[in-house]
């Protein structure tokens, strides 16, 4: 499992992520192996976040600011 916390994709500065955009921004290895998005960090503007795994505190923090957490299987 490969691991991104929130605070990393906020940096990004892009509205909807994907494991695809993950691996070309070199924050992941492999596409192939499974990504866990964790709730470190804040959030002020809605992201859309495509993923295999999120940790509850990542869901409610994207929830909270009207961003959307989409399981990727």
């Amino acid at each position: 499992v490969q691991i991104i916390n929130l605070d990393r994709i906020v940096a990004l500065g892009i509205k909807t992520v994907d494991v695809d955009i993950l691996y070309e921004k070199g924050m992941i290895g492999k596409k192939d192996v499974p990504v866990k998005i964790l709730g470190v960090g804040d959030l002020n503007e809605p992201i859309e976040i495509i993923a295999d795994m999120f940790s509850k505190s990542a869901i409610e923090k994207l929830e909270k600011v009207g961003g959307k957490a989409i399981f990727r299987w």
